[in-house]
This record gives C-alpha cells, sequence and structure tokens, in this order.
C-alpha cells in the first residue's frame, strides 16, 4: 500500500534534485519512481561508496577502488547524450581564454614534470603487461602514445599547455580512458559499452547506440 507514495515522493525529490544540478541523486530517485529491479539483466551499476565503487552489469558485480575517472563516468551515464564541458568535470568553470579556471594550478613546468612522471610510471605498468599477454594494455598503450605525440613538440620537449580548458581537457581525457580499462579488465563486456559509447574532448559525452539502465 505504501509502495505509490514512495514512488511519488521518489518522483518529487528526482525534480528537486534535477533543478539543482544533482544529477546522480535525480538518477537514484529516478530509479525507485520508475518501480524498476535494482538489477535487471543488462543494467548497468556505477554506485559509490566512500573508497570503493561497485560497478556491475546486469547481476555481475566487482569492487574498484575510488579514482576520479570513475566520477567522471558516473556523471556521464546519469544523463545520456548531454555534453560536459571538461572543465565542469574538473570542478571549474568554462572560462574566457587565458583566464585560468577555479580549483586549477596554472601552467608551468611543476605541472608538466608531475604529468611526464605519471606517464612514464603508466607506459612502465603497460609493457609490463604487454610482457604478460594483456592484450587490452597493447591497445591502450597505442591511446597513450597518441596522447603524448599531441603533448609534446619535437625532440620530446613539452608544450605549455595553452589555457585551463586544454590543460582540463587532457586530465580528464586521461582519466575517463583509465577508468574504463579498470572496469573493461573486470567486465569486459560492459568495458567494451563505455569505449564504444562515451566519447572524451573539449565536451564528453556518453551517447550509447542501445540505452540501459543505470543505478547509480
Amino acid at each position: 500500500a505504501g509502495r505509490p507514495d514512495a514512488t511519488a515522493s521518489a518522483a518529487t525529490a528526482r525534480a528537486i534534485y534535477t533543478r539543482l544540478d544533482l544529477p546522480l541523486l535525480a538518477a537514484r530517485c529516478a530509479s525507485i519512481a520508475d518501480g524498476g529491479p535494482a538489477g535487471g539483466e543488462g543494467d548497468g551499476t556505477l554506485r559509490r561508496d566512500g573508497p570503493t565503487w561497485t560497478v556491475g552489469e546486469g547481476d555481475q558485480r566487482v569492487v574498484l577502488r575510488h579514482v576520479k575517472g570513475l566520477t567522471d563516468l558516473a556523471r556521464l551515464v546519469a544523463e545520456p547524450d548531454r555534453e560536459f564541458h571538461v572543465l565542469d568535470l574538473v570542478g571549474g568553470t568554462p572560462s574566457a581564454p587565458g583566464l585560468p579556471a577555479a580549483g586549477l594550478p596554472a601552467a608551468g613546468d611543476a605541472l608538466d614534470d608531475a604529468a611526464r612522471a605519471a606517464y612514464r610510471r603508466r607506459l612502465t605498468d603497460l609493457d609490463e603487461r604487454i610482457e604478460r599477454g594483456d592484450t587490452s594494455a597493447a591497445q591502450e598503450r597505442d591511446l597513450l602514445v597518441a596522447e603524448l605525440s599531441r603533448a609534446y613538440g619535437l625532440g620530446g620537449r613539452p608544450r605549455r599547455p595553452g589555457s585551463s580548458a586544454e590543460r582540463a581537457r587532457t586530465a580528464v581525457t586521461w582519466r575517463i580512458r583509465d577508468a574504463i580499462t579498470r572496469i573493461e579488465t573486470a567486465l569486459p563486456g560492459l568495458g567494451k559499452h563505455l569505449r564504444s559509447s562515451v566519447r572524451t574532448g573539449t565536451y564528453c559525452v556518453y551517447s550509447p547506440e542501445h540505452p540501459r539502465r543505470w543505478h547509480l
């Protein structure tokens, strides 16, 4: 007897969260309002539980440690076909050319050195995985090398970032690809779906060919 009231309350809460631009909470309320099961066949799950995430497809579940790319993915899948500017995803706001966004460090050698160190560590890890026969690592390595070729000039000299948006684009692209790779390692089907449905760049979007329901 209480179900209609719960559904109505969830629908009201969803409308409020939507107006407040809180997509994750709105999506959770939508799941209740729609009256669907907790995890149907083909449904996706991407829910944070403190320092970990519960990620799943259908009745398959895995637990992954928190990385920023999973937060990005959760925002994207909560609103399919909505394009998010990278500055929205990193917590800044789109700004005029040459003006730093809130929460982002200014361009400089210190940021570049940190990025290069992270890239070196990741390349070393990928090379080790390739030696162990991990074929997915080879594809990721190719993507990373392509990204580095755009980020660095002739002779390996780093190009100084030209704007806050460009720095954010590089960071968000990297961490979304990294998160999808982690999911793909544990759940190949879900990882493949996300890899084919998520586009990154100055604007990022989750636009699946075949829509699916997400539990967030």
